[in-house]
Parts: structure tokens; sequence; C-alpha cells
């Protein structure tokens, strides 16, 4: 079943140094309601001031996608990795049996914007790992780019779930804006 949800009714939570618009109950959002989509836990739409960022912090029993819009996103781990995520590129962490890591804005003067995607994987104690992906702009540009699956993709990153993951940047008066009724360009 599909079902709309409008701009307007996803929790936006003001923090300061952040701002999260959570679309399913996360931190001080609490809708028993509206917990999950399946396997899908967390979609936060996250903005953080310059120099601000979540510092190192556990998961475990988790797969982890961040997906930055606008900005750099670091990201540094207990697995050694540390990697800077720019508009257009991905990470990925599978927490499997645990981790901690950290997120934080790259920029001391400019704004960051990253979608933050926690899945439930399909086995529980699996080894974490990470994983990163660079796309190029062409293949998202009015297009609609698969950058995650359960299964071997392309370009793309293997996760721990039948689920596919895609993205798409539409321009204003494009024709594949005209193909998407209702979806508006930012």
């Amino acid at each position: 079943m599909l079902s709309k949800i409008l701009a307007r009714q996803i929790f936006l939570g003001d923090y300061g140094w952040h701002v999260g618009r959570f679309h399913f109950s996360f931190a001080d959002y609490q809708d028993p309601e509206n917990t999950c989509f399946g396997d899908l836990i967390t979609f936060n739409d996250f903005t953080l001031q310059p120099g601000s960022g979540f510092e190192t912090h556990p998961h475990q029993e988790i797969e982890i996608i961040s997906y930055c819009v606008d900005g750099e996103l670091i990201h540094e781990d207990s697995l050694g990795n540390k990697e800077i995520i720019k508009r257009g590129e991905m990470q990925y962490t599978c927490a499997g049996s645990g981790i901690t890591h950290s997120e934080r804005n790259n920029s001391l003067d400019r704004s960051l914007r990253f979608i933050q995607i926690w899945i439930h994987p399909n086995a529980a104690g699996l080894s974490p790992h990470y994983h990163s992906n660079h796309f190029k702009q062409s293949d998202r540009l009015n297009r609609v780019q698969q950058i995650a699956s359960g299964q071997s993709i392309e370009n793309g990153t293997r996760i721990n779930q039948d689920t596919n993951i895609f993205v798409s940047e539409i321009q204003a008066g494009s024709l594949a804006l005209k193909r998407f009724p209702g979806v508006r360009s930012i």
C-alpha cells in the first residue's frame, strides 16, 4: 500500500546545532503508530551546522546508509575507516555485531545536508564493515539511479537485506519531472 506523507506531516526537530526531519519515531519523536515500514526503521533528513556533528556512538545489528545531499560528511569508525563523503555520494556501514562511529560536518562555514537510512539486516551477528560509493551526477540527473541493493548491482553497494535504494536529481522544467506527477524540484 502506498501512502502520501505531506512535508508538514514529517516531524521536524530543531536542536540548534542540527535540524532533523524524522519520517519514523526517532530521538524525541515518539509515535507508536509510526515506528517503521517493514525492515526500514529510520529515514532521517539531517542538516548539520558548520563544524557540528554526531560524536562517537555505538550501533549493532543495523544497516546504515548515509547519502550526502549537500556539503561534506566526514565519517570515522572503530574499524579505522575515515572518509569524507560529498554531494551525491554515499557511505554504508554494516554495524553487525557492534561498531562505533561518528558523523560530522566537515566544513566550518557551510551547512551539511544528508539522508540517513537504517534497515534491519537479514541476519544477526554479521561482521561489521564499511563501504562507500562515489557516483557521477550524470547518472542521477533527471534519471533514477540505484545506489544500494540486497543483490549485487553494478556501481552500487550490496547490503544485507532484500531492499533497493534509489536516488534522483530532477531539474525544474525537465521531461523527467513531468513523468512524476506530484514531485516538485528543489
